[in-house]
């Protein structure tokens, strides 16, 4: 039977919505349930016109597969987003008929044997159809979907998988629901005023609204999703914060009509034999199968790692609040308050005159813009479906349409707690098509007084920052496939870290003071405000505490067999024991007591709790990794626009898997070693001196280590590349310390990173970038100069060609004003380079004769021969070899003039490669011969070697000594192999 669709039911065709954005202001109650069975059935038309093709299966298939699940996909999402941002008796009733509906019609389309079987065989075959990465993918993620359905067990184990799966989803419906009610129903009602003290006028304001809404005499304090309630921070009467706190943790589980502890059993239950059906030990088990993480243990290893951080801080915190004992759970958010906003000028009222709305919302929108050219503008012609939001477009540089945003962040009745970003529709450049999602805040209700806007706290403000990193996530998606786009179906251990990456910025000092104005004066933020909110806030500890806790309990219950699942009166009990097993601290409540914990029980954090801290942990280490935002931008874009479809790059650009030093550094948990910083980079710098002696020096005064762990450029190599992760660490020991010059020092030798594995080169452009934000830190123009011109280099080598000509344009500029000969000499030389690489020889020759001018003119020998090498090897790539050999006969004179061994040996290379050119391989022959002799006297040369051995051995064959060419040709691979 086919459902008969009213065409002017607006959810009734995605393809025809303006703009690509669905109507929801004009989807009605009686609309949902008639459009979401429509699109269920015509996507089954679909997936069944596969199924039963006579054909043999093909990779069409699989591509048909996507696209008709894509087909229901924005309806589903459309209703998702009406329900959460206003739930009501009426919306609850109908997805009590939808949710089963959808649930019952996804399990029969990925329990589909026959179709799953068609996907299979093109499984088989996928490496012998030419398929691009993309479809190869597909296949890839189609195959394994209907692997971890069940569509391959026997028809009792299918038939098994499906009630089961239709049945979770009643249950997450009847819990989404109890949730909701229970949290308007735990609100706490005060008639007398003298308990309220504390609260300012806005929030005294706010909980009258509430109370009329409710048809209530007085105050009506509403709740929020967590268990600590923001308003604790306020209230001076001590039983009042006390009822607050146990109308929030007692919440759905008085055994009322809200009570989810039931319901919760049941879930579990259901999940854990789900598992097993699917030969799983436990539904962590399987969930962990496809998250980054990869098994329960490692995340457990990580957990229980940080556990103890987590009570060490907490204990400081709570001795700094000086309770003089023990402090209770409805007092901590009192007492830290008072603690940290001691009436002195910078209370968090004044903060939050910093801190509106539109002020971070304005700041979090341009740091978009200097990060990937995005940016976001109204489109008023598109209307919001709930009052006080909007919709904005999203565009690039160039005006390039990317996507809607519908931005709805303040909080109403029947709307879900917390913070979230929904797709809406997915991006698909098979379907050319952009996304649009949904940003979802609770933030207070605008406030009259100050035209519409409102003040937020620093959290507040980083939530909003936190969300806009998934906004951003999705505009920037660039994949084929709609099941590939944005974040949505990213595995939910990585799917945060664009967003926590992104709100590492909110309270930076130096991103700040660019957007934080008050809102009234338009005054910039107090430099010593700024700096205080940017260093490590109050209750880090507490959050790590929160967040290590929340996620032990989530991987326990879900570590359960069928059998094992407690009884409903015992989950808290439960729950308290692991807690008590993880050393973890007792007067620290959860964050979500079992029964309200949302997160797991209906929002897809099923065993993936653990995800924010390990996003943590990853974002820590990427943040520390990526520098200023002037830098960050294109390596971050570069993996935005992968969507969904290769989440291991994000450990690629943390460099690895998740390590917490990074992150425990940024609580304070693991302090740097300023004194052991300061030891390396002086170690650091005297053996770069050694290997590159003469040559340019970094304009800070070098420090003197106590002694030189080498005697020799061989030592000082070795030295170097056996500690090129000491390097990285204390650098960011450093640079945490606020040691600016120790950064430069390290950032100024960290050209010798590279001798390592290619993975060397990511450490190098980083540290490189730390300097160099040292240095603008530091105020020394000398040293930015310098460095731009280090790391010009390295984008060079790595053929980032845009970032090689605007780092030495900088220094370039830097140097004239600075009148600095040096630098404009070294900038030049760098442009001539640059267009060598190019393959603009002409104008490499051009800078090269400006670069020996201007070495002539400074009388010093190296600079020339430097130029000199420069003209030279130019001459020989173009074939003019009689001007190579000219060229490379005076660098050799400069640098013997030098006392520059090394850089002789070098300029001997050149001109046997010169002679190479002009058939004289005898002296060619020669002159390799001597080259190598001193590279094999001087250490940290190899690389060097290597190339003189490879030029001797083509000589060699020209003068028939194929032994000793292959000789010298062995000797190379083995110097290379051990560089690399």
């Amino acid at each position: 039977m086919t459902t008969d669709l009213s065409g002017t039911n607006p959810l009734a065709d995605p393809t025809t919505w303006p703009s690509g954005w669905p109507p929801l202001h004009l989807v009605a109650d009686h609309h949902v349930e008639p459009a979401v069975r429509a699109a269920v059935e015509a996507r089954a038309a679909a997936l069944a016109a596969v199924r039963d093709s006579p054909a043999l299966p093909t990779f069409d298939d699989v591509q048909a597969i996507e696209l008709a699940h894509d087909r229901l996909w924005p309806i589903r999402q459309a209703w998702s987003v009406l329900l959460k941002t206003r739930s009501t008796d009426a919306r609850r009733a109908v997805d009590a008929v939808v949710a089963p509906l959808l649930a019952d019609a996804d399990a029969a389309a990925w329990l589909d044997s026959a179709l799953a079987a068609r996907v299979a065989d093109v499984h088989g075959r996928r490496h012998e159809l030419g398929l691009e990465h993309e479809d190869l993918h597909l296949v890839e993620r189609l195959h394994r979907r209907f692997r971890r359905a069940g569509a391959h067990l026997d028809p009792p184990g299918r038939d098994r998988l499906h009630a089961l799966t239709v049945r979770e989803a009643e249950l997450e419906t009847a819990i989404e629901a109890r949730l909701t009610s229970g949290q308007d129903a735990a609100a706490v009602h005060v008639t007398d005023p003298a308990e309220l003290a504390g609260l300012d006028e806005v929030d005294l304001a706010r909980a009258a609204e509430a109370a009329a809404e409710h048809g209530l005499p007085g105050w009506l304090l509403t709740l929020t999703g967590a268990t600590v309630q923001p308003v604790l921070a306020h209230l001076e009467d001590a039983d009042l914060r006390r009822r607050v706190h146990h109308a929030s943790t007692d919440r759905c589980s008085r055994g009322d009509a809200h009570d989810t502890r039931a319901l919760v059993v049941e879930l579990l239950r259901i999940r854990a034999e789900r598992a097993g059906l699917l030969g799983y030990a436990h539904h962590a088990d399987y969930v962990l199968d496809v998250q980054t993480a990869g098994t329960v243990g490692a995340v457990r290893t990580l957990l229980h790692e940080l556990a103890p951080h987590a009570v060490r801080l907490v204990a400081a915190e709570d001795a700094a609040l000086g309770a003089g004992g023990p402090v209770a759970p409805w007092d901590r958010p009192r007492l830290a308050h008072q603690a940290h906003h001691p009436g002195d000028g910078t209370a968090e009222v004044d903060v939050r005159d910093y801190l509106s709305l539109n002020t971070v919302l304005d700041g979090v929108c341009n740091t978009l813009v200097d990060l990937f050219d995005l940016r976001f503008r109204p489109r008023p012609d598109l209307t919001p479906p709930v009052p006080d939001a909007w919709v904005w477009e999203a565009v690039d540089d160039d005006g390039q349409y990317l996507g809607l945003v519908l931005v709805d962040p303040h909080r109403r009745p029947g709307k879900r707690a917390g913070a979230w970003t929904t797709e809406l529709v997915a991006q698909s450049r098979l379907l050319r098509r952009r996304g649009a999602v949904a940003l979802c805040l609770n933030l207070p209700r605008p406030d009259a007084r100050l035209h519409g806007d409102v003040l937020l706290t620093p959290d507040q403000a980083v939530q909003v920052w936190h969300e806009m990193g998934h906004v951003a996530h999705a505009m920037l998606s660039d994949v084929h496939y709609p099941g590939d786009a944005g974040h949505a179906r990213l595995p939910r251990d990585v799917v945060e870290v664009p967003a926590v990456v992104q709100e590492m910025w909110a309270l930076d000092p130096d991103v700040l003071r660019d957007y934080a104005r008050h809102h009234t004066t338009r005054e910039p933020i107090p430099a010593d405000l700024a700096d205080r909110l940017g260093g490590a806030r109050h209750g880090t500890g507490y959050r790590l505490h929160e967040d290590v806790a929340a996620s032990l309990v989530d991987l326990a219950l879900h570590s359960l067999t069928p059998d094992q699942v407690p009884e409903a009166t015992c989950l808290e009990e439960h729950a308290q024991r692991v807690l008590a097993d993880a050393g973890l601290a007792d007067g620290v409540p959860l964050r979500y007591p079992v029964p309200i914990f949302r997160h797991i029980w209906v929002g897809g954090y099923d065993a993936r709790y653990y995800a924010y801290t390990w996003s943590d942990v990853l974002s820590a280490r990427i943040h520390a990794r990526l520098g200023d935002i002037g830098t960050a931008g294109d390596r971050l874009r570069a993996v935005l626009a992968r969507g969904s479809a290769e989440p291991e790059l994000y450990l690629e650009l943390a460099g690895g898997r998740p390590d917490p030093d990074a992150l425990l550094a940024r609580l304070g948990a693991r302090s740097p070693d300023p004194d052991a910083a300061r030891w390396i980079a002086a170690t650091a710098d005297a053996a770069d001196r050694l290997l590159h002696p003469g040559t340019a020096r970094l304009p800070v005064p070098p420090l003197q280590p106590p002694a030189l762990p080498f005697a020799d450029r061989g030592g000082a190599a070795r030295w170097l590349t056996a500690n090129a992760d000491a390097l990285t660490q204390a650098q960011q020991d450093a640079a945490a310390a606020g040691l600016h010059e120790t950064v430069m020092l390290l950032a100024g030798a960290a050209r010798h990173l590279t001798r390592g594995p290619r993975a060397g080169w990511t450490a190098r452009l980083d540290a490189e970038t730390r300097g160099i934000t040292a240095a603008r830190a530091a105020g020394s123009r000398e040293a930015e100069a310098y460095l731009l011109i280090r790391r010009s280099e390295t984008h060079r080598l790595l053929d980032n060609t845009e970032h090689t000509s605007t780092d030495l344009w900088s220094a370039l500029a830097l140097a004239d004003v600075l009148g600095d000969d040096t630098r404009r000499r070294e900038a030049v030389g760098g442009l001539s380079l640059l267009y060598r690489s190019l393959g603009d020889l002409g104008r490499a020759r051009e800078y090269a004769r400006r670069q020996l001018d201007m070495a002539r003119r400074s009388g010093d020998p190296l600079p020339e021969a430097i130029a000199e090498c420069a003209l030279g090897q130019l001459a020989a790539e173009a074939g003019g070899y009689t001007d190579a050999v000219r060229h490379a006969e005076r660098q050799m004179e400069l640098r013997e003039l030098a006392g520059d061994p090394v850089g002789t040996a070098y300029a001997r290379h050149d001109l046997a490669v010169a002679r190479q050119g002009l058939g004289e391989h005898d002296a060619a022959s020669e002159l390799c011969g001597q080259a190598v002799a001193a590279y094999r006297v001087y250490g940290g040369t190899d690389a060097l070697r290597a190339e003189a051995l490879e030029t001797w051995a083509r000589s060699l064959d020209h003068l028939g000594a194929t032994k000793k060419a292959a000789e010298c040709r062995a000797e190379a691979a083995g110097l290379v192999e051990h560089l690399c």
